[in-house]
């Protein structure tokens, strides 16, 4: 029986050590792209300009200045993190970015903020 389960749990690590290749991702991949989120300038793109770009926003909301404020994300999860306990071993293979566009009462790009983290 304690043979049956090594060999059990071998398998499934060797399984899961075989998916760190395969990852699932969700959200807006095109922030990634530098050439994409290199055309948007602050000061001359507008909203419709940042919208045929990277399509619509997950988050728009307001801040207290009246601009407007679009949160883009994107997020890879490893096909690890899909096995029970294999991120005991390997550990967590997850990756988030963001892209801040903030736009002024105009319609005019103010700013554009990157950033992510690993987890």
């Amino acid at each position: 029986m304690m043979k049956k389960t090594l060999l059990i749990a071998a398998v499934a690590l060797s399984m899961g050590m075989g998916l760190t290749g395969c990852a699932t991702s969700s959200g807006n991949a095109n922030i990634k792209n530098e050439s994409v989120v290199s055309q948007i300038q602050a000061g001359k793109s507008t909203k419709a300009d940042v919208q045929k770009l990277l399509g619509a926003p997950q988050y728009d909301e307001p801040d207290s200045n009246g601009d407007s404020v679009w949160t883009y994300q994107h997020l890879e999860t490893s096909a690890v993190n899909m096995i029970p306990f294999a991120t005991l071993v390997k550990g967590d293979m997850s990756a988030e970015q963001n892209l801040i566009v903030r736009f002024g009462s105009d319609g005019v790009v103010k700013g554009v903020g990157k950033g992510g983290h690993q987890f």
